[in-house]
């Protein structure tokens, strides 16, 4: 059963879209924290980007007015590094296309090997072609990925043993405009490898449950806000939690009116500040 929103303890909050949009700060933002702190109720940010570090991402937060601890923010790139060593094993090699600093990071912080398929030379690319160590392929946004990349993907295809994605978001919120997300690269993968990337972000239950452990929280005390149907939305209801979705994202009026009835979140709202008449009874009971 799913909590009343009157018994919340903890909300989760996706970034883009939801607290700012490229490089502007969403309406509402700071005084719904602000009043989140005076309620005593926890908040973390988990986002599906893969090209930033979470310190960038904090220092991106800090630059608005929002002081936020590191362990407050989780990327897909965190999130898809710790799947990987729980299901692959420490120091497995893992093959990259696409991603940035933020992934390389967090796959050298649980001590996975990895080579990226943007720059790896064609020595290494014989080498690993001809030993038989197995390696997966990890997939993930970038305005790199080009015809080279497929080439080596194609090259070590006999190689990789599991193909997995950050993400598969269709497309994400940049500014006054949205731009295609992973997805596009995860189809071309899909077409070479005849395999579809797992993605391991939202909506991938993984993902939340990894948030919920950080936080020590409960799926029935827990709310999940963002701006995606397919992303946000999605992951909160896969793990029971309340949803929230916040429109002049990620989803537009119409896509929201076509989805059937059952997928639709608890709870619409235009600004952030609409949130905190929703979790009012909490503050008040």
């Amino acid at each position: 059963m799913k909590p009343h929103a009157g018994e919340i303890e903890s909300v989760i909050f996706d970034l883009d879209g939801v607290i700012y949009r490229g490089a502007e700060l969403r309406e509402g933002v700071l005084d719904v924290l602000k009043e989140l702190r005076a309620w005593n109720i926890n908040f973390h940010f988990l986002t599906n980007t893969s090209v930033k570090t979470t310190r960038q991402i904090q220092q991106k937060l800090s630059n608005f007015g929002l002081d936020v601890p590191l362990s407050s923010v989780t990327t897909s790139s965190e999130v898809a590094a710790h799947y990987l060593k729980r299901e692959l094993g420490q120091g497995y090699l893992v093959l990259t296309a696409g991603g940035s600093e933020g992934l390389s990071e967090e796959l050298a912080n649980v001590d996975m090997r990895q080579v990226q398929l943007e720059t790896i030379g064609d020595d290494e690319l014989v080498k690993i072609a001809s030993r038989s160590e197995e390696c997966c392929l990890l997939t993930a946004w970038s305005d790199r990925f080009d015809y080279q990349v497929v080439s080596n993907i194609l090259y070590l295809s006999e190689s990789v043993e599991g193909v997995f994605s950050t993400d598969d978001d269709r497309e994400f919120a940049s500014g006054d405009r949205n731009l295609p997300g992973t997805a596009w690269i995860n189809g071309a993968v899909q077409r070479i490898l005849l395999k579809k990337p797992l993605g391991l972000g939202k909506p991938h239950p993984f993902s939340v449950d990894y948030v919920l452990n950080k936080m020590d929280s409960l799926p029935d005390k827990t709310i999940m806000i963002g701006d995606n149907i397919e992303s946000d939305i999605a992951a909160g209801q896969a793990a029971n939690l309340l949803t929230c979705l916040v429109l002049g994202g990620a989803t537009t009026n119409e896509e929201l009116c076509a989805l059937p009835k059952h997928l639709h979140p608890d709870f619409i709202i235009s600004e952030l500040l609409e949130l905190l008449p929703i979790l009012e009874t909490r503050n008040t009971d």
